[in-house]
């Protein structure tokens, strides 16, 4: 992926916690190198109190596109 990141790439993410188990990092991403997006997409672990910081992260750095997701819509096992 380092090879396709340039000074044009739009950014997108996903935020919440957990989401270490997401697959939408490397769907995405294959997804934007197969159609030539100049994009990529990341996960950042962000903890529910701290998500009103995030957006405004997210806007700072003029994030393309993001998704939100919390503890309860993680199916938990068991």
């Amino acid at each position: 992926m380092e090879n396709r990141i340039t000074g044009h790439t739009k950014l997108y993410c996903l935020i919440g916690s957990p989401v270490g188990h997401s697959g939408s990092p490397a769907m995405y991403n294959y997804s934007f190198a197969r159609t030539g997006v100049d994009g990529a997409y990341l996960a950042f672990d962000v903890p529910l109190d701290q998500v009103g910081k995030a957006i405004e992260a997210i806007k700072t750095f003029q994030v393309k596109g993001f998704k939100i997701i919390s503890m309860k819509s993680v199916r938990q096992p068991g």
